[in-house]
């Protein structure tokens, strides 16, 4: 079933959420509202589905050997209970994928104009922003591929978006119409490598579906980076935790290190020799508190230690490099209290885990908030 999008007045679509441990599915409408000049993520997002399935959780994305029929599986299964709850048909989506093949980067560049004291008018512009947009596909690509090995030429672009502008050290939100010599930029962009990106597509399509559009979560968030100042906001998910970093309401940074929530999973599968389904269960039951406190010790002093090494990971990324104030943080794994635990003791900063409550305009007709692992995946919402 295909949907039309001429209609302003809602939209109705998929948001397949694809994540190295799982894969999420929301059935939303987007409606737009009465109120004049609002941005996109201001109009009401009803969802009315939802789905949810594991896969397993080691080798569906290694190297270049794609499983595809594991992950076909775990999308249609997703699919299926979206669909059934919601009563209606979504195959055109909103695409995520795993933070370890999709990345963002922020690129910061300076730019000196010949004639400084000649406003910038629209032809000038447009030649500033293709060449500011250009350079900093150039820079991301060869930062990429210092850290990663992979070549430039095997990089696929899919956005480039100017977050910030300054003139002579002033930050201005349009350039058209001033003057100035120096031009400075931060422009976030988002790639993956071709091969990933082909794989990708092919398996989409074989699910039967179409992509509206292929979204980074960063490029939902920036509209709770607007409300912040010096603030690290941390996705702490089953493989990856994403670090973004936000000053002065602008996104300075994007890291990652893999290390997340397979690693309490994995630890205490080492420690009490119980297989990987049997672990999530205790983990589950721990993070509820449903344990009876001689276990939760024993559980306590493994998590304990798997925080302390998650931690050493995040601050080896950040140290000497960034200064912040607050930390949001989401993701599955972030609601083990050890995490809690571990970045009051060695940072001492204002802590906030980011709720379904601190997203606006949202009617959960699918009540999603009862599962913590949604939170990325409303992220995608919001940034189309």
């Amino acid at each position: 079933m295909k949907f039309s999008f001429k209609n302003k007045e809602r939209k109705v679509l998929g948001v397949l959420d694809i994540g190295s441990a799982s894969v999420k599915f929301l059935i939303i409408k987007k409606e737009e509202t009465s109120l004049p000049r609002l941005q996109k993520a201001d109009k009401k997002i009803i969802i009315l589905g939802k789905g949810l399935k594991d896969y397993e959780r080691f080798g569906v994305f290694d190297g270049r050997e794609f499983e595809q029929e594991v992950m076909k599986n775990a999308i249609l299964d997703a699919i299926e209970e979206a669909e059934k709850e919601a009563g209606l048909e979504a195959r055109e989506v909103i695409l995520g994928l795993p933070a370890h093949i999709f990345k963002a980067r922020i690129v910061s560049q300076e730019l000196k104009r010949k004639n400084p004291r000649k406003p910038v008018d629209k032809q000038e512009k447009e030649k500033i922003c293709q060449k500011v947009l250009k350079e900093a596909e150039k820079k991301g690509s060869e930062e990429f591929a210092r850290e990663s090995g992979i070549l430039p030429q095997e990089i696929c672009f899919l956005s480039k978006q100017i977050l910030q502008i300054k003139i002579d050290g002033y930050e201005v939100s349009e350039m058209l119409g001033f003057e100035g010599r120096v031009f400075e930029f931060k422009t976030l962009v988002t790639f993956l490598p071709k091969y990933y990106f082909e794989n990708i597509r092919k398996l989409i399509e074989i699910c039967g579906l179409s992509i509206f559009k292929i979204i980074h979560e960063v490029e939902g968030q920036i509209r709770f980076f607007t409300k912040t100042e010096n603030t690290l906001y941390l996705d702490i998910g089953s493989d990856f935790t994403q670090m973004f970093l936000v000053k002065n309401g602008v996104l300075n940074a994007v890291l990652e290190f893999g290390v997340g929530g397979k690693n309490f999973s994995q630890a205490l599968s080492h420690k009490f020799g119980v297989l990987p389904k049997e672990a999530d269960g205790l983990l589950w039951r721990y993070q509820r508190s449903l344990l009876k406190e001689e276990t939760r010790a024993r559980l306590r002093e493994v998590f304990l230690r798997e925080a302390q090494n998650w931690f050493y990971n995040l601050d080896d990324k950040l140290k000497h490099k960034f200064s912040f104030e607050n930390i949001f943080y989401f993701g599955g794994a972030a609601y083990y209290p050890e995490i809690e635990d571990v970045l009051k003791k060695n940072y001492g900063l204002p802590l906030k885990i980011i709720e379904y409550k601190d997203f606006p305009n949202i009617e959960d007709k699918s009540k999603i908030k009862r599962s913590l692992q949604f939170i990325p995946t409303l992220f995608l919402t919001y940034a189309f």
